[in-house]
């Protein structure tokens, strides 16, 4: 029998229980985080326990479920081991899945049908890692590989510190925060480019 784990927030608690019957009837056994209520809550509560039970190998795969998707997304790929890809439409789901070996879908539950995401399902499921050119998109932590990365050629850092005479010279952005505008009710910022 094949495990899979769910985790949803509020937003998708319907369509998290809608999902948890049709896997069951596909023949899985489903591990839910939770939410087991409509009731508002925060769905990092419920994306973590979820993502740890797949770094512990506890489980190979995982469907996640929040409004936009975008909360549970971020959250899961925190996580050094996940691989979360949001999908809103079967082919995304498919790719997600063979470009770059997703292990957790993302709904948007709140911009999606329950067939649209039994579709996404089905697509996701039946796809495969497709390695070669992909699998040299290796995910890592950004704390464990601090290479740098390149665009065309040109290193995409901020330029390093050099002096001129005894003054140090520096590449950049100088930036002005003026205070709020009272008819608008927000700060502004001016990026002033420095070059010297």
């Amino acid at each position: 029998m094949n495990k899979i784990g769910i985790a949803s927030d509020h937003a998708g608690y319907e369509m998290k229980e809608f999902l948890v019957g049709y896997l069951d009837a596909m023949g899985y056994e489903v591990l839910d985080f939770g939410t087991h209520s409509p009731d508002s809550v925060d769905y990092a509560d419920f994306a973590h326990p979820l993502a740890e039970a797949i770094e512990n190998g506890e489980l190979e795969r995982g469907i996640a479920l929040c409004g936009s998707g975008e909360g549970m997304t971020m959250t899961l790929n925190k996580h050094q081991g996940i691989r979360a890809g949001l999908a809103w439409e079967p082919e995304i789901a498919s790719l997600i899945r063979r470009h770059n070996n997703a292990n957790i879908i993302v709904f948007p539950a709140r911009f999606i049908s329950n067939d649209e995401a039994v579709a996404m399902l089905d697509a996701y499921f039946s796809a495969q890692f497709e390695g070669g050119r992909t699998a040299s998109k290796r995910w890592r932590s950004p704390a464990a590989q601090p290479e740098k990365r390149q665009n065309k050629g040109q290193n995409l850092r901020a330029r390093p510190f050099r002096t001129a005479g005894n003054l140090p010279v520096s590449y950049g952005i100088t930036g002005v925060l003026l205070p709020p505008i009272p008819t608008v009710g927000c700060c502004i910022f001016y990026a002033i480019p420095t070059a010297v």
